[in-house]
């Protein structure tokens, strides 16, 4: 599985064309995403934690092998998952780790200045 931005073709209805598109054009800024981000952002999440489940059946059937390559259909979706997030705050000229502790700390209720 190949992270999706990266694939080749014409664009498509989750093409990397029109989801980073939006984040290039500035509707990314201050770390927002628009709906189609958040939808591609959660499908993404779901491919992991399925893969993730099918892991934990295999394992319960004693079928490793099985689980191993649930495993890595896993790691592969969690990457896919941070290379979107990390491409989106790229095309938005921010830095996602700077964007995600900023976040972080609102959230904890310290503001931006830590």
């Amino acid at each position: 599985m190949k992270p999706f931005f990266t694939q080749s073709g014409p664009p498509g209805p989750s093409s990397p064309h029109l989801i980073l598109g939006a984040a290039a054009n500035g509707s990314f800024a201050n770390s927002q995403m628009t709906g189609l981000q958040e939808l591609k952002d959660e499908e993404l999440g779901l491919v992991a934690q399925l893969a993730g489940k099918r892991m934990e059946i295999a394992m319960a059937q004693g079928e490793l092998d099985t689980a191993r390559q649930h495993r890595q259909a896993m790691y592969l979706a969690i990457q896919e998952h941070w290379a979107f997030r990390i491409a989106l705050s790229e095309a938005a000229g921010e830095c996602f780790f700077t964007a995600s502790a900023d976040a972080d700390r609102v959230a904890m209720g310290e503001g931006l200045n830590g």
